[in-house]
């Protein structure tokens, strides 16, 4: 994979400001004054408490601590279960909802006891997580043991865990964990992720007991498949030893690195199917090749039942397709994505014929920033009413590819655009593209723009879309201006803003311009968020 220049030592040479790519999504650590106030500091650095005054009692309750504790990143969490009964009893509550339990660390060895489970709250066994990683008591020849007692000796598992990722670099321990499953009585395991990378795969052959039918999984609904290694058994083989046991599967992610036909006959009822080909670029030079006739063939088998299609890829150099004969007709799929649209040019297929259901329609320009229209081969579609474009301006502008977006899809009523301007864009495409979407009678628009490095831009992006009908919110990334430039248009950016739900502009500025900016934004009353480091 090629490597990606760092803009930010260019950038920070060329501008007085720098803005900083932040994440509103992006955990937090609290503050220590807010740690204080939630009783984190210990005892020894506050004042005596009254446990029956109106402060201590609101600290108690669930339904607040719930609110409260839902804010803290996942070490405070931890770290707040030491305060008191009452918040060790909501927080371990909230990590088995938000993290899994390294399970393979939680088990020791002693020579005359044997295997032996570290005491876990249970509420925390509701997510299972099993590594290559244990214990470093544990000795190598016992390792596998581990995993096969975790499932036989801890009763646990069958009552209360409802989800497992099995993540292991280490052939062997596979088999332990296929006999592991095979013994769980009364199973509620609904989700079930493998993940096998191809380093470090051993060579050690897989008993073919362990690949015999697993009992019945009543309640798995969901499987999540990345299998690198060199099994000792057909990826398709593998993948259909588990849908067979699971009769109400709804969701199937697959990352395969051949393309290989899977069957999913049996899956009467899957409702989600998530396709990744993963290139084998990462571990040979010869040139890859996604056979789209077998990934057509996949989905023929489950046309009638499937709501929700991504078909997406690892690693597209020097991609070739081979196209299908014929293609099936999708009737009853809503939500369609495909994030690199290079890689799926199935020709006759995307249409308001094949997906008379479509209303979400999702799309990525991909690597080579090839044309939707031209290469992705859509006829008109007046079903879709969600529309996701990312693209990179430069690459699209001069294609007019916004007249035809506005003739394909033309009942448009939820857009969400993305758009990449790190290579630099002249404003006069930049603003013919802006001021064709007006023809959409929008009801909402998310707008992010990424590597935004001109005022002009910044303003050009508010002023197009402010033109736009129906509710606006629009997202900076990684700005990167000219203080210069943009304090005699923050005016403009000021009032042009007060037609927008939001408007945020994300970065890591140099304290002295936000001094500036923030209490000017503030003071507007527009919804203009200046987030910083």
């Amino acid at each position: 994979m090629e490597k990606v220049a760092d803009f930010k030592s260019t950038k920070r040479q060329r501008h007085g400001m720098k803005l900083r790519l932040t994440s509103s999504r992006e955990e937090k650590s609290v503050p220590d004054s807010s740690l204080k106030s939630l009783g984190l500091i210990p005892a020894a650095e506050q004042a005596p408490v009254d446990p029956n005054s109106a402060t201590s009692k609101v600290s108690r309750n669930p339904l607040i601590l719930d609110i409260i504790f839902a804010k803290l990143n996942l070490p405070d969490l931890k770290t707040s279960r030491l305060v008191c009964h009452e918040w060790d009893d909501v927080g371990v509550t909230l990590l088995g909802k938000r993290a899994y339990l390294q399970v393979t660390q939680i088990f020791s060895y002693r020579t005359k006891l044997g295997i032996q489970m570290t005491p876990v709250n249970e509420k925390l066994f509701g997510r299972l997580l099993i590594t290559d990683t244990f214990d470093p008591s544990v000795p190598t020849n016992k390792k596998a043991d581990v995993i096969t007692k975790m499932f036989t000796d801890v009763d646990k598992v069958s009552r209360l865990t409802h989800e497992i990722k099995f993540a292991v670099s280490v052939k062997r321990f596979l088999a332990a964990f296929l006999e592991g499953i095979r013994t769980l009585k009364s199973p509620r395991i609904q989700t079930i992720g493998i993940f096998i990378p191809h380093q470090r795969s051993c060579a050690t052959n897989i008993p073919a007991q362990a690949y015999q039918k697993l009992p019945p999984q009543p309640n798995l609904t969901s499987l999540k498949f990345n299998v690198l290694a060199n099994l000792d058994i057909n990826p398709i083989e593998f993948i259909r030893f588990w849908t067979d046991s699971a009769p109400n599967l709804t969701t199937l992610d697959v990352a395969e690195d051949e393309s290989y036909s899977l069957n999913l006959e049996g899956c009467k009822n899957l409702k989600v199917l998530k396709y990744k080909y993963i290139g084998p670029g990462y571990r040979s030079f010869y040139r890859p090749t996604l056979d789209l006739a077998i990934v057509t063939k996949m989905l023929a088998q489950v046309k009638d039942s499937l709501i929700e299609l991504t078909l997406s890829v690892d690693d597209s150099d020097f991609m070739e397709q081979i196209q299908p004969a014929e293609v099936p007709v999708m009737s009853t799929l809503t939500t369609l994505s495909i994030p690199d649209i290079d890689v799926y040019p199935i020709r006759n297929f995307f249409n308001e014929d094949h997906f008379p259901k479509l209303e979400t329609l999702s799309v990525n320009n991909g690597k080579w920033q090839t044309s939707l229209a031209s290469h992705f081969l859509w006829r008109p579609h007046k079903g879709v009413k969600s529309l996701a474009l990312t693209f990179d301006l430069l690459a699209w502008g001069q294609e007019k590819f916004e007249e035809k977006m506005i003739h394909l899809f033309p009942s448009v009523k939820k857009f969400d655009l993305t758009m990449e301007l790190r290579n630099g864009v002249p404003n006069a495409d930049f603003n013919r593209i802006l001021e064709q979407f007006q023809a959409w009678g929008l009801e909402r628009t998310n707008v992010l723009v990424t590597f935004v490095d001109e005022s002009s831009l910044l303003i050009g992006t508010i002023r197009n879309v402010a033109a736009w009908k129906g509710v606006k919110r629009v997202r900076f990334e990684d700005v990167c201006i000219n203080e210069e430039t943009f304090f005699p248009l923050s005016e403009d950016l000021i009032s042009l803003s007060r037609g927008f739900e939001r408007v945020e502009i994300f970065g890591d500025e140099v304290p002295e311009i936000e001094e500036r900016i923030r209490p000017m934004l503030e003071a507007s009353g527009a919804q203009i968020h200046f987030y910083g480091r």
